[in-house]
């Protein structure tokens, strides 16, 4: 079985915003790849950042998605493990 194609789902200007998307769709199990594009090796250009063609609708979902408020992180931080109703 072949595995499906990669998709572009963003192009981004540097390596850190390419890493920064890549690492929040990782947190959803969303594989991910981060290609570099330029004309040279060491000369970064733009970066692609790709994810197999069946998971680029989800992903792009994710994207769209507002991240937390300083306030949700905030809850979050403080929260104990079993708050969330989870067997004590």
């Amino acid at each position: 079985m072949s595995e499906a194609p990669w998709v572009v789902l963003q192009v981004c200007r540097d390596r850190i915003s390419g890493q920064v998307i890549a690492g929040r769709l990782r947190a959803e199990s969303i594989p991910v790849q981060v290609e570099l594009r330029g004309p040279l090796p060491d000369f970064e250009q733009s970066v692609e950042v790709r994810v197999p063609r069946w998971w680029h609708a989800r992903a792009s979902q994710i994207l769209a998605e507002p991240p937390p408020s300083e306030e949700e992180l905030a809850e979050l931080a403080v929260r104990t493990p079993y708050q969330d109703g989870a067997p004590e």
